[in-house]
């Protein structure tokens, strides 16, 4: 976390420690800033309005213990970060009204799948240029969900992709597009 966090009344931030996993405020809630309480001329408290609520939550600054080198040091400051943006790993598990994907940057298995399942309706998807060489499955995973939909009763059919694994989905654009040019 940042040295000095510079905030303002408005700011979108997320929460980086899990205070009350009740009341779902958790490593990786986001919201925004509503007010500053000052105490002394230093911030002594932040109240933060989490997404799906109504209230503002008191933030206030925490110790985290650490080890450096043989010494026991101990951080003081407030558990929040900037967070216009997060990375796929970052939102994973979360719940989003709006999400922005840019594929070019996936660089692992599931990782758009990660993505564009963050985003609670078609409306809030935003795809920021569509990659399809970026959109990797994994075999194996592939592999245990065809097992599992076995399993069901009644079965569900296999997924395609685990029945005929491809690297990537742009293989199947162009095994389609060659298909249509063939007919």
């Amino acid at each position: 976390m940042p040295a000095q966090l510079t905030v303002a009344v408005g700011a979108r931030f997320m929460l980086r420690r899990n205070m009350s996993i009740r009341d779902r405020l958790v490593n990786g809630a986001t919201g925004h800033i509503t007010e500053l309480k000052m105490k002394d001329e230093k911030v002594e408290y932040i109240f933060v309005q989490f997404g799906g609520t109504t209230v503002s939550v008191p933030i206030r600054i925490m110790a985290a213990p650490f080890l450096h080198r043989d010494t026991v040091m101990i951080r003081e400051q407030f558990p929040l970060v900037i967070a216009y943006g997060a990375t796929i790993h970052k939102s994973q598990g979360l719940t989003l009204r709006n999400v922005v994907v840019r594929s070019r940057n996936i660089f692992q298995a599931g990782m758009f799948y990660v993505a564009v399942s963050r985003v609670t309706s078609l409306k809030g998807l935003h795809l920021a240029g569509l990659h399809t060489n970026k959109i990797i499955f994994d075999e194996d995973a592939s592999k245990e969900a065809n097992r599992l939909r076995s399993t069901l009763n009644p079965p569900l059919s296999p997924l395609q992709c685990g029945v005929n694994p491809k690297k990537n989905m742009s293989d199947y654009y162009e095994a389609a597009n060659d298909s249509k040019q063939a007919a």
